[in-house]
Formats: structure tokens, C-alpha cells, sequence
């Protein structure tokens, strides 16, 4: 799951990587310039997008 967090000015995703347990974030852009809403469904993206590469890893057998 990807939660949404601010960094000062800007929207940051946070998340943690499902095959390594490490933190991840991502820089989402500026507060002022990127409403609340729009920021949930660019972490509802990254969240579709971290999900799908670790079924990828896990089927080919990857491992961290």
C-alpha cells in the first residue's frame, strides 16, 4: 500500500518494497500546485505499478 505523506512543500509517496522490506518514497510534486485528490490517485498508480512488478519478479522467479 502507498500512503501519501508531505515533505515540506511537496507530496511525497511512501511505501514499502514487498520483496526487499526497504522504505521507498517518491517525489510527487509541489502542495501548491497539486491538489490532495490528485496526489491519492498518482499513489493509487504507484501503488498498481509497485504491485505489478513484484508479481513479475516472483513468477520469474527473481529474488532480491
Amino acid at each position: 500500500m502507498v500512503s501519501l505523506n508531505r515533505n515540506g512543500r511537496y507530496w511525497q509517496a511512501r511505501w514499502t518494497d514487498p520483496l526487499t522490506g526497504r522504505l521507498c518514497r517518491r517525489s510527487i510534486g509541489p502542495r501548491e500546485s497539486i491538489s490532495r485528490q490528485q496526489a491519492m490517485a498518482v499513489c493509487q498508480m504507484i501503488g498498481e505499478e509497485v504491485a505489478q512488478a513484484a508479481t513479475i519478479k516472483l513468477t520469474h522467479g527473481e529474488t532480491p
